[in-house]
């Protein structure tokens, strides 16, 4: 193979068919929903990953789409894509399922994806939770103007604020008011004890 095939992460050769028109406007308003602790596989692999499939389900009602999320990294779309690890491919079946509102049944299935995540578990689904705002104001993929914006700041704990411009439409405040519910569950866990968000919007 050419150089510049050789060079290219699988994970993210992977999923780019599967990018929303506004790849690029789209992670870099997720980005600054990052805080400054962030590893950096999370900032270049995973959170670009999970942008890129994070209209993949859209067709699909939320509680379809969660699952199918969760699914496919292992019996979905990407599921005989090279190079991939265990833990970055439950990190982001987790971050998806979290981007269509985590509608799972079967919770003890979710628990297995989140052991097998491990510290990346954390990450996917707060991703996840991002792309859920991100993609409940801009529904096509489309970023024409910046109706959100994020903003990390860390006092006694981390918090992330959120800002909307303009009218906010039901279904909007509804996913806002979600965001940080999967998120205290995951950092309950001891692993992550001292670690708390919290979202503010306008």
């Amino acid at each position: 193979m050419p150089p510049e095939i050789r060079s290219q992460d699988p994970l993210l050769a992977a999923v780019a068919p599967y990018a929303p028109p506004s790849y690029d406007a789209l992670l870099a308003a997720a980005k600054l929903a990052l805080p400054g602790i962030t590893p950096p596989q999370i900032t270049h692999r995973l959170l670009p990953a999970l942008v890129s499939l994070s209209y993949l389900h859209a067709r699909l009602p939320n509680e379809v789409a969660s699952i199918a999320a969760l699914h496919s990294m292992t019996i979905g779309q990407l599921a005989t894509a090279p190079g991939i690890t265990h833990d970055i491919r439950a990190a982001i079946a987790l971050g998806l399922a979290a981007r269509w509102g985590n509608e799972i049944a079967d919770k003890e299935e979710a628990a297995r994806y989140e052991d097998l995540a491990a510290d990346l578990a954390f990450w996917g689904i707060y991703c996840g939770k991002v792309l859920a705002v991100l993609g409940v104001v801009y529904p096509t993929g489309r970023v024409s103007e910046e109706k959100v914006s994020f903003r990390v700041g860390r006092g006694k704990e981390w918090g992330v604020e959120v800002r909307l411009k303009g009218p906010v439409a039901l279904p909007v405040k509804a996913v806002i008011g979600d965001f940080g519910k999967r998120i205290k569950s995951i950092l309950g866990k001891e692993r992550w004890k001292g670690f708390k968000y919290e979202v503010h919007w306008d």
